[in-house]
């Protein structure tokens, strides 16, 4: 290990430098009077970008070898240095001294370096290692050969820290501190300016934004991460403020542009064909303005650069109608102010519409145009036993789509579908909505204040859905003879369910729900205000009721939902998803197992400021990684706001480089286990409060291990401000205990506290 920390000083003089290696192998590392040395600095380079080829391709990062497809130029920067150093560390203490994919073909090894559940499994294996490898050391390397950059260590530091367990003694600088004072004031006095000025609609000037957006994004932030260790209490509260009043503003100018698109819809409701293009012309340039509003605020997950050179979806859009209008060929595909409208609503991010206004019974009668032929209607009327495809157009339906076993149903991009109250689709065949982003698929209401019949699955073989919007709150199933409140989306013992890109929205009595099935892929998915707080059992925004084989949710949002998420199978993985503003009587978020050989893994991923009786409750589960997820400003009634674990019989988990923040309950506010074995590693609970017991931990018959964790600033209004446990002593290696009120620990068994230091 000493030969592998020369290397890491040496690369973190050079990145200091502001230069990169680009080629970090094994013979470029040189023993040299007692000390090993980096050496061939010929391909050291200054810039992100180059188009010269360096270093060799068994230890290039996998965004290296895809190059930038703009420029044609390949990418090397610090964490590509970062993954040379993890392939260098793993050759080192493998029993073999090889790379996994060092003999596969070039197309093959680029294939194995994304697979990064392969990786993980090659990691977790306990034989081909060296004498004396521990679980930290894989670690270690497998955070450094990650798939995405993102996932990597942000510096050389932060990889020193997690191999050795310490920081690299250094101290904070004069220079770091007035760094991170002149940030603080400059985005402070921007905040400031905010709240006084006002835009052209009563919202924060477009101007101002996107300079709160560059202070935040391009100075703020860089630097927290890098001193994020060294930040003192007050440095961390400060900006907490200032992130809360960047989300004040934020939504109050979300709303503001929610009130003009409204106020948009009622001006031009009845347009004659005279004024059609004068009227499409102003709506697109109010709706350029209105979406650059939402984007500089980071909705849509759109570059400043982006926004800056219109190269957004909606600035494609609206400068191709613009020269439609010019040209004077609309056409009859933008023939309605309507059907404009519609488009640019599905557009707007961090909005989710068709918006709640009622149409008038005028309205209703004439629009909008129908375009599909009588025979589809009579083919939609029937029990579809062959192939129907719907094509792009907007479709009211008054009766029950029906598909047998033997048929199939496919909505292609820019299909709408309006349904009437008990109306919806029972598909007992395969089932694909395909929409792409520009053009999504709309399963809605007829009536935007009513209700519709659901969609439902039974016993299909597939259901296939990309980017569709899935909205308002069912009252039956699809046939007649089963009435009753229901999810919008039911799933009922289907084989296999793929959902990308798609949104539930304001699903009043849950927006999707599995009866049984054997797997389910979730990925980019949002459920947003949806379900019942009032109506918990059977009213849940996503619910599974009998357990699947296998759920997968990866770069899902669930914001601002009514009601448990309830999660059960026997495997289940959460990745990089958000988990914000969700409300529930019980638990927020609920996983569940089978109890025998269940297994839950929870990774980069974000909780933050959702109530309910307990926090992320994980039951009938044999094992579970948490690794790289924040448990922030979580608030339960009972135990665990963070996270609340617990089985009859007992359960091994692991918590790795997690943060536990501000989370409040009666007992454990950032975690709570009973009867298990829990391991963790480089994990931070800070500012944590227990009305009663355990301001960041509750242990019940648990043998828990701490190894480099950190207890700053918790609370108990009664014992353990850090840890309160009953029964085994807790492990704690390289730990850090400060200002946790009453102590740092307590033992319920004996009665007695003592420092954890």
């Amino acid at each position: 290990m000493g030969a592998l920390h020369h290397v890491l000083t040496g690369l973190m003089a050079l990145h200091k430098l502001g230069y990169v290696h680009r080629d970090i192998k094994p013979s470029n590392i040189i023993h040299a009077r007692g000390v090993w040395c980096v050496s061939d600095y010929g391909g050291v380079a200054t810039h992100d970008l180059t188009s010269t080829v360096k270093g060799t391709r068994t230890y290039w990062a996998p965004e290296v070898v895809e190059g930038d497809p703009s420029t044609g130029k390949f990418l090397f920067n610090q964490k590509t240095d970062i993954y040379a150093f993890g392939c260098i560390m793993l050759q080192l203490l493998r029993s073999d001294g090889r790379l996994p994919w060092q003999d596969l073909a070039d197309n093959h090894a680029q294939a194995f370096k994304l697979n990064r559940a392969k990786l993980e499994e090659i990691l977790a294996a306990e034989e081909g290692w060296l004498p004396g490898v521990t679980e930290q050391h894989r670690h270690v390397i497998l955070k450094c050969l990650m798939p995405n950059r993102e996932h990597r260590y942000y510096s050389i530091d932060e990889l020193i820290e997690a191999l050795h367990g310490r920081a690299f003694p250094k101290q904070k600088t004069r220079i770091a501190s007035q760094k991170l004072e002149r940030a603080y004031e400059q985005l402070e006095s921007l905040l400031e300016e905010a709240e006084k000025r006002k835009g052209r609609y009563g919202n924060t000037p477009i101007s101002l934004i996107r300079e709160i957006r560059q202070a935040h994004d391009g100075t703020l932030s860089p630097l927290i991460a890098v001193y994020s260790k060294r930040l003192t209490p007050s440095e961390q509260r400060r900006l907490e403020q200032i992130r809360d009043k960047m989300r004040t503003l934020q939504e109050r100018d979300k709303e503001v542009v929610r009130e003009r698109l409204i106020e948009l819809r009622s001006m031009f409701s009845d347009v004659p064909q005279s004024e059609l293009q004068k009227a499409i012309t102003k709506i697109c340039q109010e709706s350029s303005t209105l979406f650059r509003i939402l984007a500089y605020w980071g909705e849509g997950r759109y570059t400043v650069a982006q926004i800056d050179e219109r190269e957004t979806p909606m600035d494609a859009y609206a400068k191709m109608l613009l020269l439609k209008c010019e040209q004077g060929e609309l056409g009859e595909q933008y023939s309605s102010v309507e059907r404009v409208l519609n488009d640019i609503l599905g557009m707007m991010p961090g909005l989710f519409f068709p918006m709640e206004v009622a149409p008038t019974p005028a309205q209703i009668q004439k629009a909008p145009a129908i375009i599909h032929t009588s025979s589809l209607i009579s083919k939609l009327r029937e029990h579809i036993t062959g192939h129907v495809v719907i094509p792009a157009g907007v479709y009211d339906i008054d009766f029950c789509i029906c598909v047998e076993p033997s048929g199939s149903l496919e909505m292609q991009p820019g299909a709408v579908l309006r349904f009437d109250s008990y109306c919806g689709i029972l598909c007992k065949g395969e089932f694909k909505a395909m929409g792409t982003e520009r053009k999504r698929v709309q399963f809605i209401p007829r009536n935007p204040q009513g209700s519709w019949g659901g969609i439902c699955l039974y016993e299909s073989e597939l259901g296939q859905l990309e980017f569709c919007d899935i909205k308002g709150k069912a009252l039956a199933f699809s046939s007649k003879d089963k009435r009753g409140r229901c999810a919008t989306f039911e799933s009922i013992a289907t084989t296999t369910l793929i959902l990308k890109g798609v949104r539930f929205s304001e699903c009043r009595y849950g927006a999707l729900r599995f009866l049984g099935g054997k797997e389910a892929y979730l990925n980019d998915c949002e459920f947003l205000k949806s379900g019942n707080s009032n109506l918990e059992w059977y009213r849940e925004a996503f619910d599974v009721i009998l357990p699947l084989e296998k759920l997968v949710l990866e770069g899902c949002v669930f914001d601002g939902n009514r009601g448990r998420i309830y999660l059960k199978a026997n495997t289940v993985e959460i990745k990089s998803c958000d988990f914000m503003n969700n409300h529930s009587l019980f638990d927020y978020c609920k996983v569940d197992g089978s109890e025998i050989n269940s297994e839950v893994l929870i990774a980069d991923s974000r909780f933050t400021h959702n109530t309910g009786s307990h926090g992320v409750e994980l039951s009938k589960v044999r094992e579970f990684e948490i690794d790289g997820c924040h448990f922030i400003k979580n608030k339960a009634r009972r135990t665990g706001a963070g996270v609340n674990a617990y089985n009859l019989s007992t359960m091994y988990g692991r918590i790795v480089d997690c943060v536990f923040e501000g989370n409040v309950a009666l007992v454990g506010a950032g975690f709570s286990i009973e009867n298990g074995r829990v391991v963790f590693q480089n994990t931070k609970f800070r500012h944590n409060r227990a009305q009663a017991h355990g301001g960041a931990m509750w242990l019940y018959e648990c043998l828990a291990e701490f190894d480099t964790c950190q207890f700053y600033d918790n609370q108990a209004s009664k014992l353990g401000g850090g840890i309160i446990y009953f029964g085994f002593m807790p492990d704690l290696r390289r730990c850090h205990f400060r200002g946790n009120s009453p102590d740092d620990v307590y033992d319920v068994t004996h009665r007695c506290l003592f420092d954890g230091s």
